[in-house]
């Protein structure tokens, strides 16, 4: 399995950088897309990605939804893709990693009140792997959400709606972000950036906070009131400019803030 995630995600990558970035959503799954091309070929078979995604890998492990944590999209909306190559002694616990990353994030569950909860469009792309797709997927997420509020909300929920997605590209080339962006158009972007802890554990999941964001993330927040009002001016200052950046401690910026009054 670890061999087969790692071709797809390095045969994509390749794809990708030699497109325009624009659409992804067009470029992944609309008409003649990149996951439909044949890109590699492994025993004098050709295949795609959704060949490895679907004939391969679905063939022999579908009945194990975890695997489609390995499968990189290129955006946003996609699971991570991991600094380090899946390998067989490891590859349980990187996947069981990135799924617990994606379904407590904005990008994987989000909570607007009511009876459903709404979840990343992900899964329907991946709808294959879960049979019963409102039964199988809503056991899968119960498996990896912490336990809590969110989890309380999941397991109570009559429909889970697949509509949370964010097409937006994961940067290849170190070219400026537009920072914010995201934000403006879905509700992810800012909450889930507080969701992953220093020690590299979960902080409780932040979709709740997205209607009111600007009231309510310091209930929730690892970030203390005062940090997080130096973090959206630093946030402001990046969107006015480009360049080169200099890394301070959280000290510092305060303190020149302060002494420029800006």
């Amino acid at each position: 399995m670890a061999y087969w995630l790692n071709l797809h995600n390095v045969a994509f990558l390749e794809e990708l950088v030699k497109h325009s970035q624009n659409s992804m959503k067009k470029l992944l799954y609309g008409r003649g897309g990149i996951l439909d091309k044949k890109l590699v070929t492994v025993q004098g078979v050709p295949l795609s990605l959704n060949d490895i995604r679907f004939r391969v890998v679905g063939k022999r492990w579908g009945n194990n939804p975890l695997v489609i944590y390995g499968f990189y999209e290129g955006i946003i909306g996609s699971p991570n893709i991991r600094k380090e190559a899946f390998t067989g002694e490891e590859l349980h616990a990187q996947l069981t990693a990135n799924a617990r990353e994606f379904v407590n994030s904005n990008r994987g569950v989000y909570l607007k009140g009511g009876k459903t909860v709404y979840v990343s469009s992900f899964y329907e792309r991946f709808e294959d792997y879960f049979p019963d797709f409102q039964k199988d997927l809503k056991a899968h997420l119960l498996d990896y959400v912490q336990p809590g509020r969110i989890k309380t909300m999941v397991a109570e929920a009559r429909r889970l709606d697949p509509e949370v997605d964010d097409w937006n590209v994961t940067s290849l080339r170190g070219n400026t972000r537009d920072y914010g962006g995201a934000l403006q158009k879905n509700a992810s972007a800012l909450t889930t950036a507080i969701v992953v802890a220093e020690s590299g554990g979960l902080s409780p999941n932040s979709s709740i906070l997205a209607d009111s964001l600007s009231t309510m993330v310091r209930n929730y927040s690892r970030f203390s009131e005062e940090q997080q009002e130096l973090l959206l001016e630093l946030n402001r200052q990046r969107m006015e400019r480009t360049g080169n950046i200099r890394i301070e401690e959280l000290q510092e910026i305060k303190s020149r803030i302060e002494k420029d009054g800006k």
